[in-house]
């Protein structure tokens, strides 16, 4: 729905098999350390047998190519939504979540610094996911330049 809106979607990358889906892409070994001794990498965490995160340029090309902004989709990847919310300071996080269950841990630094936004859904509720997207419209207010989801 934020595509719809004129936001871009970020690559990420991987190190040891391809996700499904077109938005991550497959990178060497040796190319992710280099990447990372030259500070060129902004989120990225072990997992799977490899590493997967998100290059500096993948955000930065996906900045240039919305009309609205940028939204790095980490749903189940707190590790890496927090360590983008560290590293932009402007990035907002939405975590979604059914009423009863608990914000995660690594989202205490972002919430204390004002990023983090909740948004409660009952999945059940009919145009559940259009009351999600319309509230996340809302707090953006089409102002934000990066959106942490």
């Amino acid at each position: 729905m934020l595509e719809k809106d004129g936001f871009q979607r970020t690559t990420w990358f991987t190190t040891h098999r391809q996700f499904s889906g077109d938005k991550y892409k497959l990178i060497s070994l040796e190319k992710f350390h280099v990447a990372l001794a030259n500070n060129e990498i902004l989120a990225y965490m072990k997992y799977g047998g490899g590493f997967f995160g998100i290059n500096y340029d993948d955000i930065k090309n996906a900045l240039k190519s919305s009309r609205v902004g940028a939204f790095v989709d980490g749903v189940g990847f707190q590790e890496i939504i927090a360590q983008v919310a560290k590293r932009i300071p402007k990035a907002i996080i939405f975590t979604v979540k059914n009423i009863s269950m608990g914000t995660s841990p690594h989202f205490l630094k972002a919430d204390s610094k004002g990023q983090l936004h909740r948004i409660d859904v009952n999945v059940m509720e009919p145009d559940a996911w259009t009351k999600v997207h319309n509230e996340m419209l809302k707090t953006l207010n089409h102002s934000a330049r990066i959106s942490v989801l």
